[in-house]
């Protein structure tokens, strides 16, 4: 199945933060955990892979 050049950046972008988030959990112990409110947490792996896919959209994407 053949996808648009629009799809195909998405899912390189979502398999480069996917494969972010694999490694850092593989070594629990290098992820930093905070509360950003109450019963609301975020990781770092989580901010990792949400530069990430900023990134890597945002330069397939300029300007939107």
């Amino acid at each position: 199945m053949q996808c648009s050049p629009e799809l195909d950046a998405m899912i390189r972008a979502a398999q480069k933060a996917a494969a972010r988030l694999q490694a850092d959990f593989a070594r629990r112990d290098g992820v930093s955990v905070t509360e950003k409110g109450p019963a609301d947490f975020v990781s770092s792996a989580d901010l990792a892979s949400q530069e990430i896919l900023q990134r890597d959209l945002g330069d397939a994407f300029p300007g939107t």
